[in-house]
């Protein structure tokens, strides 16, 4: 592929999701998004894509979409997750009726797609979206022109077997390619699967968000086999991973110079080796890269990267002994430090 230079003109912001602003709290992430845009994307096309009814005075965009809310289904979590809730909030309809209502009012050839409660630290996305060139193999060529960017996900071979678990916080790419992930149906309840005893719906059982996005976009072009979320084996593990090489350019949340106000620096936006979900580093994903993308990079070993991955795996670990009190202090250290 030839090496192609964007500049901030040539990009459509989509600013997708309710409008975090509570002077009370002083919560103001939506502004911030806005104004951060502004500051580091300079002359980019802002479209604020949200909910009728909301509250959009005093925010600086171009563009204002509001749509009727679809709602959410929750589902009930096995394990807490980091912030002690059982509850998993199953919003893809909201993110896509969002997402996809403000890329078809976009002008611009490239899409950045970002949540509502993030902020941009710098303009980096447009140069790393150019640096990751090799041709990409079928089935994915027929279908994208380019990778898109999107933040380190989920690798089921750490903490959870979760595949096709792509980010779904951020995206940037040829507008054509992220409308058409983007651009799928929306889930209906009773295609969930619920539980007789309870009548509730449990995670173990479907999929979460990033899946039902990722094979959403996957399943028109091939077949994606799996009864839910956790179905995992070596053939799925091999489909998942060689859909990252052709599709994706991961970044951390640092390199993308992108940060979640709401959520600070976990989930997506943290560190791999720090994350509470298991995220790909970096090294990670430029390996499935050259084994499955047609990818000739040069990778750089990151010791220290791996060991402190062992000891947070270890730290985890303990969370469910006798010792948990020792991963509470740990943990408690670790927030007060960072």
């Amino acid at each position: 592929m030839n090496k192609i230079r964007i500049e901030p003109a040539d990009v459509s912001v989509v600013i997708q999701g309710p409008v975090f602003n509570d002077v009370c709290q002083n919560i103001n992430y939506t502004k911030r998004a806005c104004l951060s845009v502004r500051k580091h994307l300079p002359g980019a096309e802002i479209i604020l894509s949200t909910w009728e009814g909301e509250t959009t005075e005093g925010l600086d965009y171009d563009i204002l979409v509001q749509s009727s809310d679809p709602g959410n289904f929750t589902f009930i979590l096995s394990e807490k997750m980091d912030n002690d809730s059982s509850h998993y909030p199953m919003n893809i309809n909201r993110q896509i009726i969002s997402t996809l209502n403000g890329i078809k009012k976009s002008t611009r050839k490239y899409i950045c797609k970002m949540r509502s409660d993030t902020i941009l630290l710098g303009d980096n996305i447009l140069k790393e979206y150019c640096k990751y060139n090799a041709p990409i193999k079928e089935p994915y060529s027929s279908i994208l022109k380019r990778r898109v960017v999107t933040l380190s996900s989920v690798n089921p071979q750490r903490y959870f077997p979760f595949a096709f678990y792509l980010c779904d916080w951020f995206f940037f790419g040829e507008k054509n390619d992220i409308e058409y992930i983007w651009d799928i149906p929306l889930i209906e309840e009773s295609s969930l699967h619920q539980r007789p005893a309870d009548g509730l719906y449990y995670m173990d059982d479907n999929f979460g968000n990033e899946q039902y996005l990722w094979m959403g976009f996957l399943n028109k072009f091939m077949k994606v086999d799996i009864v839910n979320g956790k179905t995992l084996n070596k053939k799925i593990l091999e489909e998942s991973e060689k859909s990252y090489a052709n599709c994706c350019i991961f970044l951390t949340a640092k390199k993308a110079q992108i940060k979640s106000l709401k959520i600070k620096e976990s989930g997506y936006g943290a560190r791999p080796c720090f994350s509470n979900a298991g995220l790909y580093t970096t090294n990670e994903w430029k390996k499935l890269y050259n084994k499955y993308g047609n990818g000739n990079l040069l990778i750089i070993p990151n010791p220290f990267e791996n060991i402190v991955y062992m000891l947070v795996t270890w730290i985890r670990g303990i969370k469910k002994t006798k010792m948990s009190c020792i991963y509470y202090i740990i943990v408690n250290i670790y927030h007060k430090l960072r």
